[in-house]
């Protein structure tokens, strides 16, 4: 029971990190096609223009080709002529051996002629097979054409959006420029309206003051009833013209 029991936990726990695994394949293939669709979509404009050059390397070999087929299907055209002037100067030659007793000459003439038509009849439907076929390469090209002048005109709304993400960039960019001004603008109107730490302190002696009673008796002192115990400029000047004179009577004495 104890084995039995084992292998089924093994089994389960075994299940579960293959599902593991198929999940994070899942993950990693997703975020790798996301990535490339992202990458794609920011480089359009230049897989577009490697997609094109590519594509007219293929189009220039196969109007090459065309061309050359053409060339070929012209020139069996003519073999062709040439072939059936013969055969006909042959036929004529051989009505007239045939009309002049010459058996033998016209039955060896005839052969000719048939070796002849064999070589024309084959000769026609390799034309015929050249023709069909260039006809073919000739709408595959003008396709492929066709598609390379679209191809390019959205190259141009390509490089157009992407010239518009860019613009958006730079205007984020200035909107973020703003946006810090704007930040560091309200820090110094902040700072430029907290009190100033003199006056605080100038308060905070006066206070203080009021609090002990010194403001009181200063106030007394200066309105002259008493002394404040504080020794003013005015005092010092009655004290010297006090003493002045009584200097002059003893140099004098």
């Amino acid at each position: 029971m104890f084995i039995y029991l084992s292998i089924l936990f093994v089994n389960v726990v075994h299940e579960r990190e293959l599902t593991m695994l198929k999940t994070l394949r899942t993950i990693f293939l997703g975020r790798a096609a996301r990535a490339e669709q992202e990458l794609e979509t920011a480089h359009a404009a230049i897989i577009i223009e490697q997609k094109i050059r590519e594509a007219e390397v293929g189009h220039a070999m196969a109007k090459r080709g065309l061309a050359s087929l053409i060339t070929r299907s012209k020139s069996e055209s003519r073999a062709l002529e040439v072939l059936e002037k013969r055969m006909a100067d042959l036929e004529d030659r051989t009505r007239k051996a045939l009309a002049a007793g010459k058996e033998g000459l016209a039955h060896d003439a005839a052969a000719l002629l048939a070796q002849l038509e064999n070589e024309r009849n084959v000769r026609e439907r390799s034309l015929l097979g050249s023709n069909e076929k260039a006809e073919r390469m000739r709408l595959a090209i003008e396709k492929t054409h066709r598609q390379l002048i679209d191809l390019r005109q959205g190259l141009i709304t390509a490089k157009s959006i992407e010239s518009e993400r860019r613009a958006v960039a730079y205007i984020k960019g200035d909107i973020s420029a703003h946006s810090a001004i704007a930040e560091g603008e309200a820090v110094l109107k902040r700072l430029l309206g907290s009190p100033d730490p003199v006056d605080a302190i100038e308060a905070l002696e006066e206070i203080e003051a009021d609090l002990s009673g010194d403001s009181v008796m200063n106030r007394l002192a200066e309105e002259g009833f008493g002394d404040n115990g504080k020794v003013k400029a005015s005092d010092i000047l009655e004290r010297l013209k006090a003493e002045t004179p009584k200097s002059k009577k003893a140099k004098t004495a």
